[in-house]
């Protein structure tokens, strides 16, 4: 079974399609990364934290993949689409009616997890914007709680904005816009990291001193993180039809574009505006 195409397309394409699906689950290990400021040898242990998470939800998403298909009864309704949510359908033919709850509860606790570790990673990307002062409140944004040691404001003021946005799940048309977007927006910010560490590298302006060095494999690596990035941004944020809801809207269909194209222009015009008045002040 894992080596027959089962009447599915077998073209360059198709190949290309299946594997920029599996990288939207090759994610997680940035929350290692967002912690870095408060790790003890950040240098030598981030990256390792980095690499051992990359393999262990590598090895969890193979080993899931490849017990749901062998699970499967009918993985022609899988292929031919009918089967719509094949993972559940196959946890309750396996162990019957009475566990579909218990899954769904592990699906949620799983979701309640990546809610934690976006907490922790975006609330952090917001401290350290404000530690820079660039953001509105920046100075109280950038404070540190006496007791936790952990930007508080930052982060109950992300969580308050995202709670916020979140209402939207209760729109059952905008849940497929809501997952692209998200992330799209999880890609779009390795991307800029990637692409700034490119920048830097082929302008002499930086180099890495943390103690994981690839020497001259590093730029190609670089490179590579890059092309890989830029395929799976534009892979997540392309307008589908199927991942909107049944008659949609253009505007809706096309939501992950717009949105970040508007996010974009108003960083660009608050980020000029700032560096006029500190160029200013100067």
């Amino acid at each position: 079974v894992l080596f027959s195409s089962m009447g599915a397309p077998t073209s360059l394409g198709a190949a290309l399609a299946t594997l920029a699906v599996c990288g939207w689950a090759f994610v997680g290990f940035d929350a290692s990364a967002s912690v870095a400021e408060e790790t003890t040898g950040a240098g030598a242990n981030v990256p390792r934290a980095i690499l051992a998470a990359t393999v262990v939800v590598g090895i969890a998403v193979v080993l899931v993949a490849v017990a749901v298909i062998l699970a499967t009864g009918d993985l022609q309704a899988v292929i031919s689409g009918s089967e719509m949510d094949p993972v559940t359908a196959t946890v309750v033919a396996s162990l019957g009616d009475w566990s579909r709850m218990p899954f769904l509860a592990v699906v949620a606790i799983t979701f309640f997890a990546c809610c934690i570790s976006m907490q922790a990673y975006l609330g952090r990307v917001i401290f350290s914007l404000a530690r820079d002062g660039v953001l509105p409140f920046s100075r109280k944004l950038a404070s540190v709680s006496e007791g936790r040691k952990v930007p508080l404001v930052a982060m109950t003021t992300m969580t308050l904005i995202a709670s916020a946005c979140l209402l939207l799940g209760f729109n059952e048309g905008a849940v497929g816009t809501m997952i692209s977007f998200g992330t799209a927006g999880l890609y779009i910010t390795f991307l800029l990291v990637v692409a700034a560490a490119l920048y830097a590298r082929l302008s002499g302006k930086w180099r890495p001193e943390g103690s994981l060095r690839l020497g001259a494999l590093g730029t190609p690596v670089n490179v590579a993180a890059l092309v890989w990035l830029l395929f799976e941004t534009i892979n997540i944020a392309w307008p589908r039809v199927e991942l909107a809801p049944p008659n949609a809207p253009v505007w809706q269909v096309w939501a992950a574009i717009w949105v970040f194209a508007v996010v974009a222009a108003l960083a660009v015009i608050y980020i000029g505006a700032w560096r006029r008045k500190n160029l200013g002040a100067e």
